[in-house]
């Protein structure tokens, strides 16, 4: 007998949109669809002036965060783990929230007294408003981001754990690891019914393929930055931007995988709104402690995405992509 497919299923087929970024729409205690903020990511990939990749991810859930996730290909010649993210804040942070900013700082075991802390923790100071965003972890790094363009959206209805998430992107510069940086800080926001975290939820769990979010600064100054994502049943998302507006957002999007040594990312071409992306990963930037933390085979590293045809030079450019390959196989992505 088949399976049942009850009313109100759309096999995580989701409605792909935009919207104008507004910091009062993301006060925690706002719902979307009865859904509720579950997870706050602030992450980003910025170059040095010689040219060396710092990645930095920071999650926030509630009033907790993991600490800062912060790989970098400056030393080792390939992305590795900073040891400075060991010395960054992590725990309970106090928010301090208006409707013109929210204020992530004031670590709570920090303040237990100077005879408990090491003294070596720096602390994290870091404010969004709709005008940008202002980073700081100590001498780890600091940063200030400007908003670009719009943001993305992407709503998979189901019957009882729908899913809404969105992406907005910020041109960045600042100071990492004591030197000077440009490229770009990404905020996501996800919404989803309360009780499992992002990473025991269906969509992570059980759907993702492959996820890509980019971000290019080209010569002449125009921006273009966007999300595809890939996944099982019927889920598939496809939108970019530039620093003029939305361009295009859609489910409707069609991607083919080839995958390299000890199954990383090959290659990616996505196919959406009449136009072909191609994702080129960079060799020196595979995220390696940052995969072997997590399980199931995911795999996450950067590279560049670009539009095919598109003959602009590029600045600086910045793509997080992370997969599955099994799932890609299952799914039928892997071509050649």
């Amino acid at each position: 007998m088949p399976d049942h497919r009850p009313l109100a299923d759309y096999n995580e087929r989701p409605l792909v949109g935009w919207f104008d970024p507004r910091i009062a729409d993301v006060e925690p205690g706002r719902t979307k669809f009865g859904l509720s903020l579950q997870v706050q990511y602030f992450y980003g990939g910025l170059r040095d002036d010689d040219g060396h990749l710092y990645v930095l991810e920071r999650k926030f859930i509630g009033p907790m965060t993991s600490g800062l996730w912060l790989m970098t290909n400056r030393d080792a010649g390939h992305l590795r783990l900073a040891p400075a993210s060991l010395r960054t804040s992590r725990g309970e942070i106090r928010r301090h929230f208006t409707p013109e900013s929210h204020r992530y700082a004031d670590a709570l075991m920090a303040k237990v007294g100077e005879d408990l802390v090491s003294g070596d923790e720096q602390p994290l100071d870091l404010t969004f408003t709709d005008g940008g965003i202002r980073w700081v972890e100590g001498d780890v790094l600091t940063c200030e981001a400007t908003p670009v363009g719009t943001g993305l959206m992407h709503y998979s209805p189901m019957p009882d754990d729908s899913l809404l998430y969105t992406m907005q992107a910020y041109t960045a510069e600042g100071t990492v690891l004591g030197r000077h940086a440009t490229g770009f800080v990404l905020v996501d926001h996800g919404y989803w019914p309360p009780g499992p975290e992002w990473k025991e939820f269906r969509f992570f769990a059980a759907s993702q393929v492959a996820w890509n979010v980019f971000a290019n600064r080209y010569d002449d100054g125009s921006v273009d930055a966007g999300f595809f994502i890939c996944g099982l049943n019927d889920f598939a998302v496809a939108g970019t931007f530039d620093h003029k507006g939305p361009r295009f957002a859609t489910s409707e999007m069609t991607a083919a995988l080839t995958l390299a040594d000890d199954d990383w990312m090959g290659s990616a071409t996505y196919r959406a709104a009449g136009e072909e992306w191609d994702f080129t990963p960079e060799p020196a930037a595979r995220m390696n402690e940052f995969s072997s933390a997590r399980w199931a085979g995911y795999r996450a590293q950067a590279g560049i995405t670009r539009r095919r045809g598109d003959g602009r030079r590029l600045a600086v450019g910045w793509t997080w992509l992370e997969f599955f390959a099994d799932r890609a196989r299952a799914g039928g992505f892997v071509t050649g």
